[in-house]
């Protein structure tokens, strides 16, 4: 076979090229389409990160609270109010706080009706003086009852009302009262200058050293007639801060 039946494919320098510059466009084409999505996803890290940030100083300020005001409710920092609710202990009552106006001011003069009143009452049996000089009254607290309370008492327990008044002691426990150093004191009877005068109309007051003076020389009187038990000086009471509190005003009851 010669070879002029066949003609020979000749390397056409010029379609060569072609395609060599097209590999290149399309190599071209893929780094952009790579360096896009690099971009892209650079991006979108950034973007969530950026999200992120924003949110937790979102919730950061949410959970701030501000310190409240007098008479305000706490509030955050977006101005919403809250409200704390207040527990009650179990079994409890809660009570009001007493104004300073709700204070009834301590008696500073000798009271003819002491039992209307509303005053404490009872028998002190002794004083003792504290190391700082603080006076003590040893008391045992009764009811004194007059009046129609005396007669009340009388037809319920079936006794004769001869004094026009009871001495009613259902409990013999002792309790201890500070005396407060401007309390004010009058004595009546055993606590005076005369004791045994049985003259109810001249009450005398008293200072703290007066007193346990009196008391103790009262104390001494018994002892010399050989009378056993504490003393009972009936003393109408006014104390401070509460039924225990420092006393800082006292009368002695006059008794026939």
């Amino acid at each position: 076979m010669s070879t002029g039946d066949f003609d020979p494919i000749e390397e056409q320098p010029g379609r060569r090229r072609n395609s060599s510059t097209t590999l290149v466009v399309v190599g071209a084409v893929v780094l952009a389409a790579l360096a896009g999505a690099v971009v892209a996803l650079s991006g979108a890290v950034m973007k969530k990160d950026s999200a992120a940030a924003t949110r937790t100083t979102d919730t950061v300020a949410a959970e701030q609270t501000v310190a409240p005001t007098a008479g305000s409710s706490p509030t955050t920092s977006s101005g919403v109010g809250t409200t704390t609710p207040t527990a009650t202990p179990t079994g409890r009552t809660p009570t009001a706080t007493p104004t300073a106006g709700s204070v009834t001011p301590a008696r500073t003069s000798f009271l003819t009706e002491p039992w209307n009143e509303g005053l404490d009452f009872g028998l002190l049996t002794g004083v003792r003086v504290r190391s700082d000089g603080t006076v003590v009254l040893i008391v045992d607290r009764a009811q004194f009852l007059t009046g129609d309370a005396a007669v009340a008492y009388g037809r319920t327990h079936k006794l004769e009302l001869e004094d026009d008044y009871f001495l009613v002691n259902t409990n013999p426990m002792v309790r201890e009262f500070t005396l407060a150093p401007n309390a004010v004191m009058f004595g009546n009877q055993e606590l005076t200058s005369n004791p045994n005068s049985g003259d109810p109309s001249h009450p005398q007051r008293l200072t703290a050293q007066l007193l346990v003076q009196r008391v103790n020389a009262r104390l001494a009187e018994q002892r010399a007639a050989h009378i056993t038990g504490p003393l009972a000086i009936k003393l109408w009471l006014q104390h401070s801060g509460g039924t225990d509190g420092p006393v800082v005003f006292f009368q002695e009851q006059w008794v026939p």
